[in-house]
């Protein structure tokens, strides 16, 4: 940003030109400006020239640490402005907390800047990366600005209530407003200065935060740890606002993560198939409706492991059956079990596994503010409804007689039975329609209806409306 017209009225306000007020102060701030952000230019063309790899390799790690993989793809979708932001944020921490894979050993990026053969640095230069090595992010707020000269923030970290701290930012203060959380390194000297990596944080996003560092110092007396602790909540924290998370679907009568396990069997004998099923202490139903492998339970209501179910013919398919589980865990556990109970009557196929999440696909673009269209290609939004309703369909098949911890672990069918227990069940199910609501707005699709959990209940919902 270029400095204002000499003759022009000074921004500070004063009613006096510019020429006459603050521009030899503010020629002077530009040029420590250009002396201090060469250092980190200087730092990290040096490590470049003779890392390149390895400094590729930290960064890739530093990502996967902070985004996981899945959500890579979604920093290509960050405007401009965000995206020098956030390569910013990255190249400063690179020097200031970086750490490269050199052979076997692991060398921390200030150890190979500073060691003998080092980049060329003159005295500010120097000084200025001694700082940034020295000095933790924090979380501060913007508790006023003094336009064109700098603002002064509020320690949100601080134990006790401390001063706010004037820092002098020409170019700053035209960009920052009052009432702002951001995190940053602050540089101590005739006044405080940000060190270049900023991490803004809507008001909606900070008390938690603040909540988790605080925490995490009060837990963390070592001071090195906790600056490493408290970087990485930060740069976490303002990289799911950038690139949200997936969501996290849980299955929930086992607490594990869901995924839709169907295991295809080729049935060889049916009768003795049925027969030996019919055998089991822990298995309820019939190849008409299907059957249900249950938990062994002496106490309180048996949880379904396992669902049965006589598949869909194919043309030219010999006789099927499938094995339906929620998790991963149950599916493993399940193949065991059945094979074990059916033994030559089945021979298996295959294994189909569907993710909600990767079909539900992301939230939004933090980037953008609009939604990421899940990866449905053209898909018509009635069929990409009719999709989800049989996959939430399908989640939610045996929901009605799972214990559910919310209902004190027990089944919604058997908590209805009391006006507590019938409150909290309306509660759990107008939750999920909540959220329904709001996913299905993000994903430009019909919403999936409930209506089946109320009707398998004998609740009308219309007599529940919230």
């Amino acid at each position: 940003m270029s400095l204002p017209n000499r003759n022009a009225p000074c921004p500070c306000g004063s009613g006096k030109k510019y020429k006459k007020c603050c521009l030899k102060a503010a020629r002077e701030m530009e040029q420590a400006e250009r002396l201090e952000a060469g250092a980190l230019t200087t730092a990290l063309s040096w490590l470049d020239e003779r890392y390149s790899e390895e400094l590729e390799a930290a960064m890739a790690l530093r990502l996967v640490e902070l985004l996981g993989e899945e959500r890579l793809e979604g920093l290509s979708k960050l405007p401009q402005g965000l995206m020098e932001n956030f390569q910013d944020n990255l190249h400063e921490w690179l020097v200031a907390e970086g750490e490269l894979l050199i052979g076997d050993e692991l060398r921390s990026c200030r150890e190979l800047l500073l060691e003998p053969g080092g980049p060329l640095l003159d005295v500010v230069q120097r000084q200025w990366l001694e700082k940034l090595w020295r000095e933790p992010l924090g979380l501060y707020e913007v508790e006023s600005v003094q336009f064109g000269k700098g603002f002064w923030l509020q320690d949100k970290l601080a134990t006790e209530e401390a001063p706010a701290k004037w820092v002098e930012e020409r170019m700053g203060s035209q960009q920052i407003t009052q009432g702002m959380i951001l995190g940053a390194r602050l540089i101590p000297g005739d006044s405080w200065r940000l060190s270049g990596a900023v991490f803004l944080f809507p008001q909606d996003a900070y008390l938690g935060l603040r909540a988790d560092l605080l925490a995490e110092l009060t837990e963390t007396p070592d001071e090195e740890l906790a600056r490493e602790i408290l970087g990485t909540l930060i740069s976490e924290a303002w990289f799911d606002l950038l690139v949200p998370p997936l969501p996290q679907v849980i299955d929930r009568g086992s607490g594990q993560p869901l995924l839709l396990v169907t295991d295809h069997y080729e049935v060889l004998d049916w009768d003795r198939l049925e027969k030996q099923l019919a055998e089991q202490a822990d298995v309820t139903g019939d190849r008409e409706q299907g059957w249900d492998h249950l938990e062994s339970s002496e106490e309180g209501p048996q949880r379904i492991l396992l669902s049965l179910k006589e598949g869909a013919l194919k043309e030219g398919a010999e006789d099927r059956l499938e094995c339906f589980a929620p998790t991963l865990e149950k599916a493993k556990d399940g193949r065991k079990w059945v094979e074990s109970v059916a033994g030559e009557t089945i021979k298996f196929i295959t294994r189909e596994m569907t993710d909600p999440v990767s079909v539900m696909g992301q939230q939004g673009d933090a980037g953008s503010g609009s939604p990421i269209k899940p990866p449905f290609g053209d898909m018509p939004p009635g069929e990409l409804g009719e999709l989800f309703q049989n996959l939430i369909s399908k989640s939610y098949e045996h929901w009605a007689d799972e214990p559910i911890p919310a209902l004190g672990d027990k089944t919604p069918r058997q908590a209805i039975a009391t006006e507590q227990g019938l409150e909290a069940v309306v509660g759990l199910l107008h939750s999920y329609e909540k959220g329904e609501q709001g996913q299905a707005k993000d994903q430009d699709r019909p919403p999936v209806s409930y209506d089946f959990l109320w009707r398998e209940l004998g609740l009308e919902r219309e007599d529940y409306l919230p």
